[in-house]
């Protein structure tokens, strides 16, 4: 113990900074995110609405149903193993993106009639949840419609946040290698700029400006432009991505989306599945945009000619 000499040692429980406290809880984690998966998948609950989309019908009300049993499957798993689900605002909530017949007359009775609460049913008797139009996941929005704006936003800010102090000492200082000040600006402020970029669906013209606005200001972070003369030294985007050697935001954002399908086809097959489930459906998908960065990258001969011609499956891991 701090400010003691003898040595404690604990024979019942654990306290929040023990060692083997992550690690216990992460094994019970492991085994209920196994058992619940099992049980959703026997119940039929992991047949997703965009497979149904594609391979038969769906509604917004069954949506709402598989959400309600799903919860009751989860707070059954999680009391199993002596664990009590927060449900209040900001610990639990549900994001419903509602789609099929019916679904708007469904958001305004569930949002605004109903308080935002969605009931279900537990053998501990009945329990709700919030609902929510967006939800904060590991820094950046998720919503209940394609938008991106509030995300870009957001991340930028937490990007020239995390390089503040380091600006004037390090970054902008000439005597330290480029090569060595653009590797402190990737690692600290690009990388939190992108941690949910390659999730993004096709941007509007504001969110495409937003981004490249914000890319370019975090860029001229690494030198000092003399912008009161009249006459700045580096005027715009591509200026100053020379000066400093980085790709432009629009490919930056292409290399994110190609290394994030590696990732996917790799460690995440289940959700690789969902992606092609919504390519075969929709005009629009996340992997018609990855299909227009792997024609970019054949017109520029980084990659083999036949990848496009049998996207996405000859595209490699």
């Amino acid at each position: 113990m701090r400010g003691g000499h003898q040595l404690i040692q604990t024979f019942a429980g654990t306290r929040p900074g023990d060692s083997i406290a992550d690690i216990l809880f992460a094994l019970v984690q492991a085994d209920f995110m196994k058992a619940t998966r099992e049980r959703l998948r026997t119940e039929g609950l992991l047949d997703d609405a965009i497979s149904q989309l594609a391979y038969g019908e769906a509604s917004a009300e069954a949506q709402v149903v598989k959400t309600q049993r799903s919860l009751s499957l989860v707070h059954e798993e999680f009391l199993r193993r002596a664990m009590l689900p927060n449900y209040a605002p900001g610990k639990t909530e549900v994001v419903f993106s509602l789609r099929g017949a019916g679904a708007p007359a469904l958001r305004q009775r569930l949002l605004v009639r109903n308080g935002g609460l969605l009931p279900f049913c537990t053998s501990k008797g009945d329990q709700q949840v919030h609902c929510v139009r967006h939800y904060l996941h590991l820094g950046g929005y998720v919503l209940d419609r394609p938008a991106h704006l509030m995300d870009i936003l957001r991340h930028m800010s937490m990007a020239h946040s995390a390089i503040k102090p380091l600006c004037r000492p390090v970054l902008r200082d000439g005597r330290i290698p480029l090569k060595v000040r653009r590797m402190c600006l990737t690692s600290l402020a690009l990388s939190c700029a992108s941690t949910t970029c390659a999730t993004w669906s096709h941007l509007t013209g504001a969110e495409e400006q937003a981004w490249c606005r914000g890319f370019v200001r975090l860029a001229r972070t690494l030198g000092r432009d003399d912008r009161w003369t009249g006459r700045p030294s580096l005027p715009d985007e591509k200026a100053v991505c020379c000066a400093f050697g980085l790709p432009s935001p629009r490919a930056y954002l292409r290399q994110q989306r190609l290394l994030h399908f590696q990732r996917l086809a790799l460690t995440q097959p289940a959700l690789l599945d969902l992606l092609l489930a919504e390519f075969r459906s929709a005009e629009q998908s996340w992997l018609s945009l990855l299909r227009g960065d792997v024609l970019w990258a054949v017109g520029l001969g980084m990659m083999p000619a036949h990848v496009a011609a049998d996207f996405p499956l000859s595209l490699p891991g």
